[in-house]
């Protein structure tokens, strides 16, 4: 039930988040050397072999909240 308030809590970061993610992706596929192609107004990234658009779903949130929520109930 926590994690469930948490996450309707959180939902106002997803934008600030969303735009973080993207950001530290094409960051860190620049300095593995990557060849990128980045269009920041509809979130999408794209290499010569992939394409991927990272949705605020995908902002990091929901995978610390999941962690969070299991490491309580482990412990």
């Amino acid at each position: 039930m926590a994690a469930d308030f948490l996450g309707g809590f959180t939902q106002a970061l997803w934008w600030p988040l969303q735009r973080l993610s993207f950001r530290i992706v094409v960051l860190l596929l620049g300095l593995l050397g990557q060849t990128t192609i980045a269009d920041p107004q509809r979130f999408i990234i794209e290499t010569p072999h992939s394409s991927v658009q990272i949705w605020a779903g995908c902002s990091v949130l929901e995978g610390v909240g999941l962690m969070g929520a299991f490491l309580a109930a482990y412990l």
